[in-house]
């Protein structure tokens, strides 16, 4: 398991707001700021709120497995979900332009996290094997305003 401090650290490294303009450390498309982070846990499903640095529990059940198709997904410490927040992106006209800026956000991102875990002598692993349908469904999330192109696994 990880402990809670050490999860949020691993996130704000990704997408922490660390400037008085509400800028995050990692870059954005045209500072649209997409990116949404959901936390899969053994306690739960969680959402990142970055301004308050702190995880807003959304469902008490562990759904770890529904984040993807390898057999460890569902005993890793922990999965984080990238979800692209496509209304926020309409500088990039129609849904497959805002696609790639969200999959664009996301790789920035996960360069951060993956720097993070790395230098902490975490496990980690980012994957695009997931089940965008069924985490879309669970978090009441439509697929017209929403994309997942990344989760990510961390443990020890």
């Amino acid at each position: 398991q990880i402990n809670y401090s050490r999860i949020i650290s691993i996130i704000m490294g990704r997408i922490w707001t660390n400037r008085l303009d509400g800028l995050r450390t990692a870059p954005s498309c045209h500072g649209m700021l997409c990116l949404d982070l959901y936390v899969f846990m053994e306690s739960g499903v969680y959402k990142y709120l970055p301004a308050k640095q702190q995880l807003e529990l959304l469902i008490k059940r562990d759904y770890r497995a529904i984040t993807g198709n390898d057999d460890f997904v569902p005993n890793a410490a922990v999965n984080i979900c990238y979800v692209g927040v496509i209304e926020r992106l309409s500088y990039f006209g129609d849904i497959e332009g805002r696609k790639m800026a969200v999959q664009l956000d996301t790789g920035h991102s996960a360069m951060n996290m993956l720097l993070y875990c790395s230098s902490n002598n975490l496990k980690c692993l980012p994957r695009a094997n997931i089940i965008e349908k069924g985490l879309l469904q669970l978090l009441s999330l439509s697929d017209k305003e929403y994309h997942i192109p990344l989760c990510f696994s961390a443990g020890k």
